[in-house]
C-alpha cells in the first residue's frame, strides 16, 4: 500500500525545495521571472484553482508541483491572496494529497465563499499501480468537499462522489468541478469523458452543496475532442456562458491550432437544460492560455484568469532556472457585440508609471526603457505593421490581425484572428510574456529573449500611421517576500 503524506511533510518538504533555489538562483540573476504576473517561488504552476472572494479578499489557489519544474508527479495547491490585484500575500500551500481519496494530487477545482468560511471542491486523483491506460481501468477521480474558515488551510475532507456515481457511459475522466449558487440553489460543472472519446460537460444540483443529482449534459452533435476539461458556467448579460477545454482539437483555419483549447459557448435557453452546445469559440487567440476560471462573489464584475501554458511541444528556457509558467493577468468579462469581450482589469491602471504619447509614420520607431510597460496603439484604419520587443510583430490587413514571434517564441511562430475594422490595441509587456488586447480578443504568449538583450525597446511602424501611448508598469507589490 502506498503510503500517505501528511499536509505537514508535504509543507516542510515546499519549504526545503524554495531553500534550494533561492540558494541556486537568486532572483536578480534569473533573466524570465516576470514582474506583475502571479508565477511559483519554485517548480511547475499550472491551472487556477478555487478563485473566490471572501471577507474582503480575492483568493487565488492554483496547481502547483513545487519539487518539479517539468510538473511530474502528485499536485498540491498553492495561495496567493490580494485586495486590489496590486498588492499581494503569497500564503503557504493551502492543501496537499493527504487521504486516500487524493493521494496522487489535488486536481482541479473551485471554492465558494460563504458565511461560516470557504468551502472548496475539487478532484482527487488516485492511479492505481499495475498495467492500467488510466483512462478505463485503474484511476480514481474522486469528487472531494472540504473547507477552510479563512481559506489559509484546506482540511474536513469529504469523499462526495465517486466513479461509480457517474454516468455509466463516462470513462474514468469526471473531474474539474466548478460550484456556484443561483437563486438559492447550487450548481456544479464537471468536465468529462465518454466511452466514445467525445468531450461533454455534466451538470449536477443540489440543496446543501454536500448531495448532488445529475441535472443534464452539454455535449456537441459534431465532434469537439476527446476531453472537455476545466468548465465553468456563469451568468453575464443576461445570458448564461458556458467555458471548457477540449483536448484534441485538430486545426480549424485560424482556429484551434494549440491541440488543446480554451473556449466559450453561449447558452442562450435555460442552462439547466444542458444539450448541444451551438457553437464554440476561443477564448484567447494566442499561444499560451487554458483552464480559465472565473471570481464568484465579486458583485457585478466577472474578473477571469488563465493558465499561460499548454502541454505542447514549447521549450520553456525557465526550466533550468527551476520554475515554470504563470498566470495571466485578471481580465473583466462582458458581453457586447455578440461575443464574450476580455479587457484588463481597471485596477492594473495603478501599475502605471510616467507616459509618454506620440505618433509613428510608416517608417518610424520611438525607443523605450524596459521590457514591462502597457501600449495603447490607435492605428489608422487600413493596414498596418509593427514591431516591438526583440523579434514580435503585429500585421493587419484590414481584416486579418496577425502576431508572429521569431527566436524569442522558442517554437512559438505565428497566430491570426479575424478582426474587421481593428481600432485599438493594448499590449501588456512582462520580462517574459505578452498579452495583446485587440477588440476584445487577445493573443497571450509566453516569449524568451536573449539573455544580456538591452534594456532598450523599440516600438516600430513598418506599415501603416498610428497615434501611441507608452507606460512603463511597475512590479506588483508584495507583503512578504516572494
Amino acid at each position: 500500500m502506498q503510503s500517505i503524506k501528511t499536509y505537514i511533510q508535504w509543507k516542510k518538504e515546499e519549504e526545503e525545495a524554495r531553500s534550494v533555489f533561492k540558494r541556486r538562483y537568486p532572483a536578480e540573476k534569473d533573466p524570465y521571472r516576470q514582474r506583475f504576473h502571479l508565477m511559483p517561488p519554485v517548480g511547475f504552476l499550472n491551472d487556477p484553482n478555487g478563485l473566490c472572494f471572501f471577507r474582503g479578499i480575492y483568493h487565488v489557489y492554483h496547481q502547483y508541483r513545487p519539487f518539479d519544474p517539468a510538473g511530474d508527479g502528485a499536485k498540491l495547491w498553492g495561495h496567493y491572496g490580494t485586495k486590489d490585484f496590486i498588492s499581494w500575500h503569497r500564503f503557504s500551500p493551502a492543501g496537499a494529497p493527504d487521504t486516500i481519496w487524493d493521494r496522487d494530487g489535488m486536481y482541479s477545482g473551485s471554492a465558494l465563499g460563504e458565511k461560516d468560511g470557504i468551502h472548496f471542491y475539487y478532484t482527487g486523483n488516485v492511479k492505481k499501480p499495475g498495467d492500467f491506460d488510466y483512462i478505463y481501468q485503474g484511476r480514481e477521480h474522486n469528487l472531494i468537499g472540504a473547507f477552510s474558515s479563512d481559506g489559509r488551510l484546506i482540511e474536513q475532507k469529504k469523499l462526495l462522489i465517486t466513479n461509480e456515481d457517474y454516468p455509466e457511459d463516462m470513462t474514468l475522466h469526471v473531474r474539474d468541478p466548478k460550484v456556484w449558487k443561483e437563486d438559492g440553489q447550487y450548481y456544479m460543472v464537471l468536465g468529462a469523458r465518454s466511452r466514445e472519446d467525445r468531450g461533454q460537460v455534466l451538470l449536477y444540483t443540489g440543496e446543501d452543496g454536500l448531495k448532488w443529482r445529475l441535472l443534464s449534459r452539454f455535449s456537441s452533435s459534431s465532434p469537439l475532442g476527446y476531453m472537455w476539461e476545466c468548465p465553468d458556467l456563469f451568468p453575464l448579460g443576461g445570458k448564461h456562458i458556458l467555458i471548457f477545454c477540449p483536448q484534441g482539437l485538430q486545426p480549424d483555419g485560424m482556429r484551434f491550432h494549440n491541440g488543446d483549447t480554451c473556449g466559450y459557448t453561449v447558452v442562450e435557453d435555460d442552462f439547466r437544460l444542458g444539450g448541444d452546445i451551438p457553437s464554440f469559440e476561443e477564448l484567447d487567440r494566442g499561444f499560451d492560455f487554458y483552464a480559465a476560471q472565473t471570481f464568484s462573489g465579486t458583485g457585478d464584475r466577472k474578473i477571469l484568469l488563465g493558465w499561460m501554458g499548454l502541454p505542447a511541444p514549447h521549450e520553456n528556457p525557465t526550466v533550468p532556472y527551476g520554475w515554470q509558467h504563470c498566470l495571466s493577468i485578471p481580465r473583466e468579462l462582458t458581453f457586447k457585440r455578440g461575443k464574450l469581450w476580455q479587457e484588463p482589469l481597471k485596477e492594473l491602471s495603478a501599475l502605471r508609471g510616467s507616459g509618454r504619447k506620440g505618433y509613428l509614420h510608416k517608417g518610424e520607431k520611438t525607443r523605450l526603457r524596459g521590457k514591462c510597460f502597457e501600449a495603447l496603439v490607435y492605428p489608422d484604419k487600413g493596414n498596418f505593421h509593427l514591431a516591438f520587443r526583440q523579434d514580435a510583430e503585429l500585421i493587419y490587413d484590414g481584416k486579418i490581425l496577425t502576431f508572429r514571434l521569431g527566436k524569442s517564441g522558442f517554437g512559438r511562430k505565428e497566430r491570426k484572428c479575424c478582426l474587421p475594422d481593428l481600432a485599438f490595441l493594448r499590449i501588456f509587456s512582462d520580462v517574459s510574456s505578452l498579452e495583446i488586447f485587440a477588440d476584445g480578443e487577445v493573443f497571450s504568449t509566453r516569449l524568451f529573449e536573449e539573455e544580456g538583450e538591452s534594456g532598450i525597446q523599440e516600438l516600430a511602424l513598418w506599415d501603416g500611421f498610428c497615434r501611441w501611448e507608452m507606460y512603463p508598469l511597475h512590479p506588483f507589490v508584495w507583503d512578504n517576500k516572494e
